[in-house]
């Protein structure tokens, strides 16, 4: 059975309600709900918020009386097709604007693990080999700040990517602070990041980028 949204007109309503169609049709003859209103299934999002939220989701609203007439859910489907994200990874790598979708995430930390253990032998297997002197320590200087520079660029990145898919949840990106607690935040982050879906349709981070 559909849990369905019931919201009263005009669009910019305070009302919002998420019921069954018993429910709807017992406050409808209790006068609670008016046949103006308007209703739609619930099967276009997560939760009757993403329809108080920009941009809405283009469910396909009837008026309660159309709906207590009608008894197959047919009435509800629409022909929209969501808008796909030009590029999966928002405005840039990196950028904090956008969305990612998991498998994006999931390349993401795959590869700056790859980068960082890389760097890391470079620098170790180059300075063991390099000898001694002058031109070697500055050689030798001058990996340690390409290194560093390295790093820097794999935390943009990944902050970056970790907004992103914070924003894919529909949450803000200052949620990537919560790695800040410890084992807790991290294990949290990397359960909801890794492998939890985004948000269906878009939402106010922008369009759906799995499509």
């Amino acid at each position: 059975m559909f849990d369905y949204i019931v919201k009263r007109q005009p669009r910019r309503s305070s009302f919002y309600a998420q019921l069954s169609k018993d429910e709807i049709r017992n406050r409808f003859s209790r006068g609670e709900i008016a046949g103006d209103w308007l209703v739609t299934a619930n099967y276009f999002g997560e939760s009757y918020c993403h329809f108080i939220r920009y941009p809405p989701t283009p469910a396909n609203w009837i008026s309660v009386n159309e709906f207590l007439d009608n008894t197959d859910d047919a009435v509800f489907e629409t022909e929209f097709t969501p808008p796909k994200a030009a590029v999966g990874i928002g405005d840039g790598l990196f950028s904090f604007n956008g969305r990612i979708p998991r498998d994006l995430m999931w390349a993401t930390w795959l590869a700056i693990a790859a980068v960082v253990v890389v760097a890391t032998l470079m620098v170790r297997v180059l300075g063991a080999v390099l000898p001694s002197g002058t031109v070697a320590d500055y050689l030798q200087a001058a990996l340690v700040v390409l290194y560093v520079g390295v790093v820097v660029l794999c935390f943009w990145f990944s902050l970056a990517m970790n907004v992103k898919r914070w924003h894919d949840r529909n949450k803000s990106g200052w949620m990537v602070l919560i790695n800040l607690i410890p084992i807790v935040g991290g294990l949290w982050s990397f359960i909801e990041l890794g492998f939890l879906p985004g948000t269906k349709w878009a939402n106010e981070y922008g369009s759906d980028p799995s499509g």
